[in-house]
């Protein structure tokens, strides 16, 4: 009996301390890869040897909820996928896709571009100036069918 209550006053100890120092060590590497800062990754250790298993179990409810470096995989792969999925301009009126050289849309037949007044370059719809001469662009006079 003296033998294992002398085995547990020896092992206990050594346990505790072996856990504590593990935790610290996990709080450190976690909050190394979630929070950017320095000064919370000291906060999170400081934590967590201040407060032995208490200290770690906070920082667990408390830390941020993803790694940094999947919120950046995960924003690679979004911009990756809309540029794949980005078709160029479209027609407004249709959606059609349309070439850089259209004059008008192929779907709905729609004016995609006009021709500059002063110096005759040829300028998108929308656009408020000639980037080419700078004169102010003539808006497209619309007429309405009679009824």
């Amino acid at each position: 009996m003296d033998l294992a209550f002398a085995a547990a006053q020896t092992i206990l100890p050594l346990s505790f301390l072996t856990v504590w120092l593990a935790s610290v060590a996990w709080a450190h590497g976690d909050a190394r890869r979630r929070c950017g800062d320095p000064r919370l990754v000291r906060l999170a250790v400081g934590a967590a040897l201040a407060l032995p298993l208490a200290g770690p179990a906070l920082y667990a409810l408390l830390r941020p909820g993803g790694v940094r470096a999947d919120e950046r995989e995960r924003r690679v792969w979004r911009r990756y996928l809309e540029s794949q999925l980005d078709q160029g301009e479209r027609c407004l009126a249709c959606l059609t896709p349309l070439q850089p050289e259209f004059r008008c849309c192929p779907g709905c037949g729609d004016d995609l571009r006009t021709t500059c007044g002063h110096c005759g370059a040829t300028l998108r719809i929308g656009w408020a100036a000639c980037p080419r001469c700078l004169q102010p662009a003539e808006s497209p006079r619309f007429e309405r069918a009679a009824a």
